[in-house]
């Protein structure tokens, strides 16, 4: 990711990584099955969740497809 932004360094920081970021954990809990074993857990994150609602579509696939295959 370094050689993406050598040019543009300002980029590189919260502005443009943070949604980013919190998307990919919160992904990864998502995924991880953390709202399975704890059922009352909750995650309060801004914006909606940053990229969460945008990538909903594409979660609900790779959730949905083990059991859409068998």
């Amino acid at each position: 990711m370094e050689t993406i932004y050598n040019q543009r360094k300002w980029l590189m920081g919260a502005t443009c990584q943070f949604h980013v970021q919190l998307t990919i954990h919160l992904q990864a809990l998502i995924q991880g099955g953390v709202f399975d074993r704890y059922p009352g857990a909750k995650i309060i994150a801004g914006h909606l969740g940053e990229n969460l609602v945008r990538f909903a579509c594409h979660l609900m696939l790779i959730v949905a497809r083990p059991y859409l295959e068998s």
